[in-house]
């Protein structure tokens, strides 16, 4: 049906019903009214009509070298965070994403915060794990109190719940899941409740990695790298100059590799619309591999019996 279509995205219909028989013409009836339906294509009565509506702009720009950080602490984590953040205002890295793999003191959170708060950085996502030293009533507090906290994710709690919503336009929220996330091993899972429907993702999907580009991380360990659970790792933070490290060719390589460049991928339906990951592949050898977690085939399996078998 797609090659109907003529490079302007513009189906003449009357021109196409007249070379068509009559048994063709009520298949070709049966498409249009899908895409209709479905709300795919619409009709227009003239050529100037359609005119009124230009091509999409594709085109996607960020006004920073990077993005977003994540940083991963566990208990022999030797992170100098005030050290970090000042660094983030460097490169002009607003978002930031902090992973404790350890049992975190209500004190410690106050005194991160405090940094935070003092910074550029526009907002801070924390993945915190539930234990009895830390309070539900000290989180709501918390995140009360701090504006530029996004969410709060309490995992390993004893049942999954939303508790607290401040309805501020998705931000700040608590989130409780019974899942252990105290490893950067579980990065990489693919679920159709991960895909990502607006405009702006769409657009970054056309030409960049979708999870890797302008992002940056400091792992457990302070070793920078494009993602926690990559092995490839460009010095240690207390090390080597973060901008630096950024510009190293071979870190940056990984923002470029777009859906389009990735096997299997490039053939799937969904593939402008899903993150992708570069840290579990079919083949580690191969940077362009199939993610290793993605049970979707384009090649083989429906979207139905995909979406079914993953509940």
């Amino acid at each position: 049906m797609a090659k109907l279509f003529s490079t302007n995205n513009l189906l003449d219909i009357q021109h196409l019903k007249s070379e068509l028989d009559l048994l063709d013409i009520d298949i070709l009836k049966d498409y249009i009214d899908f895409l209709i339906n479905e709300e795919l294509a619409f009709y227009v009565n003239s050529i100037e009509e359609y005119k009124m509506f230009p091509k999409l702009n594709l085109e996607w720009e960020y006004p920073a070298i990077v993005s977003n950080m994540i940083i991963d602490i566990d208990k022999d984590s030797n992170h100098n965070l005030e050290s970090i953040i000042k660094c983030c205002e460097n490169i002009n890295c607003r978002h930031i994403q902090i992973r404790f793999f350890n049992e975190t003191l209500f004190s410690d959170l106050q005194i991160l915060l405090k940094t935070i708060n003092e910074s550029n950085v526009i907002c801070v996502e924390l993945f915190i794990p539930a234990h009895a030293k830390l309070c539900n009533k000290d989180l709501i507090s918390l995140i009360k109190k701090n504006k530029k906290i996004s969410n709060i994710l309490l995992y390993n709690y004893c049942k999954d719940m939303v508790l607290f919503n401040q309805g501020e336009y998705g931000t700040g929220t608590i989130l409780c899941t019974r899942q252990n996330l105290n490893t950067e091993l579980l990065c990489g899972n693919f679920h159709f409740n991960y895909f990502v429907v607006n405009i702006d993702f769409f657009s970054e999907s056309q030409k960049y990695n979708t999870c890797l580009n302008r992002k940056i991380c400091i792992d457990k360990k302070g070793f920078i790298k494009n993602c926690p659970s990559m092995r490839e790792n460009f010095g240690k933070f207390t090390e080597v100059n973060l901008k630096l490290a950024i510009e190293n060719p071979q870190f940056i390589k990984y923002w470029h590799i777009n859906k389009d460049n990735i096997n299997k991928c490039c053939d799937c339906e969904f593939r402008y619309i899903c993150i992708d990951c570069r840290a579990y592949t079919e083949n580690i050898e191969d940077i362009h591999s199939a993610p290793l977690k993605c049970g979707y085939n384009p090649y083989t399996l429906s979207w139905s019996n995909w979406s079914d078998a993953q509940g």
